[in-house]
């Protein structure tokens, strides 16, 4: 089962995500790139939460993958506009897909999940919301670990 891991990441702790999620499951990486610059929070969120959409770069075929895993910040409990560009793109591509997030909330911002299903016109099979407080503790190695035992097992190799 081929599995690519699209993310998007305006700090870096999304992709910081990603790439652990990389290194333990065979997997293809595929950043989404913003091509506008996201400099100050305010306007990150004011756009998230309009659900604007952006001009995004990113460089493999969702369409190739059996299941593509979402990574990607919250922004005021929304999507950010290049993930909502993302999986408006690519949602007839995605054959299943999971959702992961480093976000301020964690999974007090679980109602934004209804925001990526109707983005994507397809429910994420597994999601996970952690806190941005939490990464690097135990409480988020063992949330992830819950995370990737959802996973279809012939993907964990």
């Amino acid at each position: 089962m081929k599995t690519l891991i699209a993310y998007y990441s305006r700090t870096g702790h999304n992709e910081q995500l990603a790439k652990q999620l990389h290194e333990q499951m065979p997997s293809d990486l595929d950043p989404i790139v913003d091509t506008k610059n996201r400099e100050g929070m305010f306007g990150c969120v004011i756009a998230a939460m309009f659900k604007q959409k952006t001009p995004i770069r990113f460089a493999k075929d969702p369409r190739a993958y059996d299941q593509v895993i979402v990574v990607t910040p919250l922004w005021g409990g929304s999507l950010p506009p290049a993930t909502r560009t993302y999986l408006t793109q690519n949602r007839a591509k995605l054959n299943q897909f999971a959702f992961l997030s480093i976000c301020g909330k964690g999974e007090e911002n679980k109602n934004a999940l209804a925001d990526v299903e109707t983005t994507a016109q397809t429910k994420p099979f597994v999601s996970l919301l952690l806190k941005e407080a939490e990464v690097g503790n135990e409480s988020s190695a063992q949330k992830l670990a819950a995370f990737t035992h959802q996973l279809p097992q012939q993907v964990l190799g």
